[in-house]
């Protein structure tokens, strides 16, 4: 069976596994970063670094429909954190060295930032 089959064959699985219809009595799978330079931060200054990770873990996913069966679709990992959800409603974003950003809090004290939303008002 050729790669795009076996992935029709795939998506056909996940259909009728999220339908419920006629669910899979299981679904399998695998996990593969084997060969994969360490995952860049989600910064803005890693922007680049982070696009180019993305393309070659769709590579290697990609590569591995020939040998692995297994029931997973090859896609690009969108890599964001909860922070990009705050964000975008205003709230501020801390941005460690060597860790993942995160939102700072809406409430301080048991009390909220003022207008009710966290960020400047």
């Amino acid at each position: 069976m050729n790669t795009s089959r076996r992935i029709e064959a795939r998506k056909a699985r996940w259909t009728r596994f999220l339908d419920r219809t006629a669910p899979s009595r299981h679904m399998l799978l695998v996990r593969l970063d084997h060969g994969l330079p360490p995952r860049p931060l989600p910064h803005p200054g890693n922007v680049d670094a982070r696009i180019e990770w993305a393309w070659l873990q769709y590579q290697q996913q990609l590569a591995a429909v020939a040998w692995l069966d297994d029931d997973a679709v090859p896609h690009l990992h969108p890599y964001t954190g909860t922070e990009i959800f705050a964000a975008a409603f205003g709230c501020d974003v801390h941005r460690p060295a060597d860790t993942n950003p995160f939102a700072l809090p809406l409430m301080v004290a048991g009390h909220a930032e003022p207008h009710g939303y966290c960020g400047t008002p």
